[in-house]
């Protein structure tokens, strides 16, 4: 879970040249993923409740926490880690 908050900072980062915005938006975007989506999935029902709760982290984080850990956890916060990786060198080499 710390890599994935740390690869949305690195991304937050290389889009912005102020530390205070990128802080801010590394912020929102990791409130984002860990409570809003949980918050959303929790008021709807069917499949769209369905895709928010695959998206909350948290929920992937409550099954590891348990002790559990499952491939779908595993492949989840890797590919967080790697979109949110991707997407800073993607910035970054735009940017040159």
């Amino acid at each position: 879970m710390s890599a994935c908050y740390i690869s949305i900072g690195l991304f937050a980062s290389s889009i912005t040249n102020n530390q205070i915005v990128a802080f801010l938006l590394a912020l929102m975007i990791g409130i984002f993923f860990h409570f809003l989506f949980g918050m959303i999935a929790g008021n709807m029902t069917g499949w769209m409740g369905d895709i928010f709760q695959t998206l909350s982290l948290q929920s992937h984080f409550d099954s590891i926490k348990r002790g559990l850990i499952d491939s779908k956890d595993l492949i989840y916060f890797g590919s967080l880690i790697f979109l949110g990786l991707a997407m800073a060198e993607l910035s970054i080499s735009n940017r040159n």
